[in-house]
């Protein structure tokens, strides 16, 4: 079903696990997108978001599936998620392999995605991070 993003059709604290992958991107409002999100997520509720990555090198072209839609960094990702009341849990990065047809290169994918992860984080095509549902905020 198509649904705005803002308006999920689902009642309150009845979802306990949310997984979003390349949604946040194309969101006009990720921080309201976020806030409905919390809004479904149940008390102990948790969401998973994949999001391109900013310094990644698949965001800069056009014709990657990442190029369009707004790119995200660590820090930008932090802030909207605490902003929504949300405190990330665990992050990763993925996809540090270019796309390719060609089955000589598909040879080396393994390899090229071990390097990336080690050498090159900071660089990987994707951000994946999982965040829980905060039901109180503390006193700064």
């Amino acid at each position: 079903a198509l649904v705005f993003d803002e308006e999920l059709p689902l009642v309150d604290a009845s979802i306990d696990r949310m997984l979003l992958v390349h949604s946040l991107e194309h969101a006009e409002n990720p921080r309201e997108t976020l806030n409905e999100i919390w809004r479904v997520l149940s008390p102990a509720g948790r969401v998973v978001i994949v999001v391109p990555n900013r310094r990644g090198v698949w965001a800069r072209f056009e014709h990657t599936p990442f190029g369009s839609g707004r790119p995200f960094s660590r820090g930008q990702l932090t802030e909207l998620l605490r902003e929504a009341n949300f405190t990330p849990a665990a992050w990763s990065d993925a996809l540090f392999f270019p796309p390719s047809r060609r089955r000589f290169m598909m040879r080396f994918h393994n390899v090229l995605e071990r390097a990336g992860r080690r050498f090159w984080p900071i660089f990987s095509g994707v951000i994946v991070v999982e965040a829980q549902k905060r039901l109180y905020q503390g006193v700064p």
